[in-house]
């Protein structure tokens, strides 16, 4: 992790949002739970794929065909995932993916190639709950600077952020982030508390910022 530690009384800066999602308690997913993409070979399944086992000794294999998630042969489809009001529907990602999992959940998170430009500060969430049988269900986040590391265990549920911009009035460019706690309950969306803000430290760079 690469955070600067501040002064006593000092907010701490933060070198990417991976590094400020990792700093706060109760994480879902930890950087150990990240899966390696697996190389193809004769027998393995086309495409983008990603073998990995858990600590229990369960091995797994998780392919990645268009927006489809394709688990231990099972299809967690695109079309039947439960969506986050204002997110457009999924994309392919491909192996530029990043694959968490552990025994409660998987994640899957990237963004597409055909990205630009401010569309690249987006970085597709998909959650599977249960993932490893028949009654996988799947759930897609809000984008805007999201990653697998900021999901939480919460007592209710699941909890992310939903990120949005912090204008200053007259200002072209935005101050920081307001970052509102969402949680997942069972399969609804409910809001889950006060929000948290960030601060650009150099202008320009979205990816350098104070959090309190």
């Amino acid at each position: 992790m690469s955070m600067a530690h501040a002064a006593d009384g000092e907010a701490n800066v933060f070198e990417g949002y991976d590094d400020f999602y990792s700093s706060l308690p109760s994480r879902l997913f930890s950087p150990a739970d990240l899966r390696k993409v697996a190389r193809g070979g004769l027998g393995e399944p086309a495409g983008d794929f990603w073998k990995f086992t858990l600590d229990g000794g369960a091995a797994h294999v998780l392919e990645l065909r268009g927006p489809d998630v394709i688990l231990d042969g099972r299809r967690i489809a695109a079309a039947r995932a439960i969506r986050f009001e204002g997110e457009p529907p999924a994309p392919s990602l491909g192996r530029t993916a990043r694959v968490f999992a552990n025994e409660e959940a998987v994640c899957v998170e990237g963004v597409p190639s055909s990205a630009s430009g401010t569309a690249v500060r987006h970085v597709r969430v998909w959650l599977i709950k249960q993932p490893y049988g028949p009654q996988a269900q799947r759930f897609e986040l809000p984008s805007l600077f999201a990653s697998c590391l900021a999901l939480s265990r919460d007592p209710d549920g699941i909890g992310f952020f939903k990120a949005s911009y912090r204008w200053p009035e007259g200002q072209p460019e935005a101050l920081g982030l307001t970052l509102t706690p969402w949680r997942l309950q069972g399969r609804r969306f409910v809001p889950a508390g006060e929000p948290r803000t960030t601060t650009f430290v150099e202008p320009g760079n979205l990816y350098r910022f104070t959090a309190p």
